[in-house]
């Protein structure tokens, strides 16, 4: 599946977003091939000279057809998404061995709030009593982990409203 969203700001400086074209590619997802894709999308909707920048992930196949659409001057830059970049960075983190038993032990203590209705509320409790505005509660990035899963044991705080 290969989709080219396109997204700009309206003349009353409203963030707008469309999708313009999502389809089954049948061939090999090479960057000629994608270069491809991209240029008859561009065509099919009179966009000649007006894409000024492409944000993508970092395959390689990808990275390649912007090089290939800059060289064409379809394109005059190419960035990377930062939310990607990032999510490979924590995905790498989580890889290290020594992070493993960390999460582990996290995902154990998280476990144990999500069980205990008690715990959970005494947590809120000492949070309130610490003058924390607005108590955080434990969440897991899976609803049900593999405890020997390390990569799903991610432990996230997060604000709740």
């Amino acid at each position: 599946m290969q989709a080219v969203t396109c997204h700009w700001i309206s003349n009353d400086w409203q963030l707008k977003s469309a999708v313009l074209g999502c389809t089954l590619m049948d061939v090999s997802h090479t960057g000629e091939n994608i270069q491809s894709f991209v240029m008859k999308i561009i065509g099919d909707w009179n966009l000649e000279d007006k894409v000024t920048t492409t944000t993508t992930d970092n395959a390689a196949n990808v990275l390649k057809a912007c090089r290939l659409l800059q060289e064409d001057d379809v394109i005059e830059d190419s960035v990377h998404c930062f939310c990607h970049t990032l999510q490979l960075c924590v995905k790498h983190a989580l890889e290290i061995e020594g992070v493993a038993p960390y999460l582990k032990r996290f995902s154990a203590v998280v476990s144990y709030f999500h069980r205990s209705n008690l715990a959970a509320n005494e947590l809120v409790r000492l949070q309130r009593a610490n003058q924390i505005e607005h108590p955080l509660g434990l969440i897991l990035d899976e609803p049900d982990p593999d405890p020997d899963d390390v990569e799903y044991a991610t432990v996230l705080l997060r604000a709740t409203t």
